[in-house]
């Protein structure tokens, strides 16, 4: 081969590298910065004071309601119900029929869910504060499953198996207005999570914003989004044993969420 064809080949070699480099550089500058700034952050589950305990008294397991609406009786103690008139927040309870976002009641009159359809139901409850972290006590928690109308179809879940019951994130959220008193800025991600110890024998839960980013979640503590752009915005909770889907209705959560200014 000749010198000069030699020269030739290193140089067209030089230019190529050069014009690779410039192209991963203008790509990497390209990237959307939204996406780059968006993380997810863990934090230490809120104090609460000893001994909190809810239950679900009415109706009770099994029964038959006459429906369309269903009325549901509860106790709590050590966990003041409360709805403060100027920002519209407090302590409250979440209550969940099926797998339908929850519903927040803010004083220990009966929770009514209306025109309920006709066949098998289940309602998950728990007490959570002003910002929508919930209580993770095992006693802050109850549910109870019925018919309504008639006794036919099969009840939803199976007591006794693992559970993973989605809170937050739900509807809209204002980044000029955070939920008062919200201890670390953000979204908030939060579930309960019953008959399940995550993070020992192989149980973890997982979260995935956008269908795109995943996080583990190996201790039971609130995860916090921070730095989503305006708009809309999915986000998926899943129980996992072993890294695979926990089988049970409502062990996958899917939600979409609207962020304003």
């Amino acid at each position: 081969m000749s010198r000069t064809l030699k020269l030739c080949l290193f140089i067209i070699f030089i230019i190529t590298g050069v014009f690779a480099l410039y192209s991963h550089a203008q790509q990497s500058q390209t990237q959307p910065e939204g996406k780059e700034k968006v993380k997810f952050v863990k934090a230490p589950n809120s104090p609460a004071p000893p001994g909190v305990k809810f239950a679900i008294t009415d109706p009770t397991e099994g029964a038959v309601v006459e429906g369309p609406d269903v009325t549901v009786k509860f106790t709590v103690e050590n966990w003041k119900l409360f709805k403060d008139e100027k920002t519209q927040t407090g302590q409250h309870i979440h209550f969940i029929l099926d797998n339908e976002p929850y519903i927040a009641q803010y004083s220990t009159d009966p929770m009514v869910f209306k025109n309920v359809a006709p066949g098998p139901h289940v309602v998950r409850a728990f007490p959570s504060r002003p910002w929508h972290e919930c209580v993770k006590e095992d006693t802050a928690f109850s549910m109870v499953q019925f018919y309504v109308k008639e006794k036919s179809g099969t009840l939803p879940i199976d007591p006794g198996k693992e559970m993973l019951v989605y809170s937050r994130p739900k509807g809209e959220y204002s980044i000029a207005s955070p939920p008062p008193g919200q201890p670390v800025e953000g979204i908030l991600i939060d579930f309960f999570a019953p008959n399940v110890k995550i993070g020992e024998t192989g149980f973890e839960a997982r979260a995935t914003l956008d269908n795109s980013r995943r996080i583990k979640i190996e201790t039971w503590q609130p995860y916090y989004i921070q730095g989503l752009e305006e708009g809309s915005h999915t986000l998926k909770l899943e129980l996992l044993k072993d890294g695979k889907p926990v089988e049970g209705n409502f062990n996958t959560t899917e939600r979409t969420i609207t962020i304003k200014p």
